[in-house]
């Protein structure tokens, strides 16, 4: 589709950050995880502002939807280029503090609200808002306490809440099917946003 074609129209556009952050890098950013969300912010903003630049029409409404940093497993085959670090209790602590940081920037309005500073966005004639699906987005892939059959333990034995649930996935990515809550989440965004 040509932008041209975008005038008066509504676009959604879907980003998704961190799950090689969790899972290769959180050794390097921890206790740091609030800069990291409001590094993810800002480059939302920058890849907006370069799609307005290169747009002809910039009379739309655009909606960007930064996802929630999906739960993570230990079950991906060795990637020498993308490896898991740590342990899986770590990378379940890193994911829930990086989606609780990103959701503070929401909550505080960081950057979410300020479209001045960004060139080629302009207010008066486009309308960017930046939401984030919330840190429980993922929770219906997530094991809980709740969950049975191939649990994922720590040493100790006991579930590891909040990893990925092996029973709804490749184990590696939550199976297309399974989405239905993802989907529904987005729909709820887009909804709220647009007043369908």
């Amino acid at each position: 589709m040509s932008l041209s074609m975008l005038h008066g129209k509504r676009l959604v556009i879907i980003f998704s950050y961190g799950e090689i952050d969790v899972r290769c890098h959180s050794p390097k950013w921890r206790g740091k995880s609030a800069e990291l969300a409001l590094a993810y912010v800002r480059q939302v903003y920058s890849y907006l502002s370069e799609f307005m630049e290169h747009s002809t029409t910039k009379c739309f409404e655009i909606l960007a939807i930064l996802l929630a940093i999906p739960p993570p497993t230990d079950k991906k085959k060795h990637n020498p280029k993308a490896p898991c670090v740590g342990s899986l209790q770590e990378r379940v602590k890193a994911t829930e503090a990086l989606n609780g940081a990103i959701r503070s920037c929401q909550m505080l309005a960081v950057d979410f609200t300020d479209r001045t500073s960004f060139k080629g966005l302009e207010p008066e004639k486009s309308n960017i808002v930046v939401r984030f699906s919330g840190v429980d987005t993922w929770s219906f892939a997530r094991l809980s306490q709740a969950s049975s059959n191939h649990q994922s333990t720590i040493p100790d034995g006991s579930i590891l809440c909040g990893s990925l649930n092996p029973r709804i996935s490749d184990g590696v990515h939550v199976r297309a099917e399974e989405c239905g809550p993802l989907h529904a989440r987005i729909r709820e965004i887009m909804e709220q946003q647009f007043a369908l």
